[in-house]
């Protein structure tokens, strides 16, 4: 079992009504996790750890590629006020809502606005 969600992201979750009881990191395996059809990553540094893993580069999509350019998304744990995890919570938003529109059968309808 990984590590539970630090404090800022702890904080931001209930500030939004997200339970994250029951949510720890793992480490991703290859060639155990190469069964999926995508491995999300959040940086150019991930990226790179994940190809030198083994995955093939047609896998691995960067999360800033769904609504937000293309750009990195910064890890929230360097932040030391809320205010940064509150950024990063709204960029992780319109990415997760642009890759399921993306995935398909998902409109803004159904994502509730």
């Amino acid at each position: 079992r990984g590590e539970a969600p630090c404090r800022g992201t702890q904080k931001i979750a209930k500030e939004y009504g997200i339970s994250l009881e029951g949510i720890y990191s793992r480490p991703i395996r290859y060639p155990q996790d190469d069964e999926f059809d995508w491995i999300i990553c959040m940086d150019g540094e991930n990226y790179q750890a994940l190809l030198e893993l083994g995955f093939e580069q047609k896998k691995i999509k960067k999360m800033g590629e769904f609504g937000c350019g293309g750009d990195d998304i910064p890890d929230p744990y360097y932040y030391t006020q809320i205010e940064g995890f509150r950024r990063i919570y709204k960029m992780l938003e319109k990415c997760i809502e642009e890759m399921l529109v993306k995935l398909g059968g998902m409109d803004d309808k159904n994502l509730g606005h």
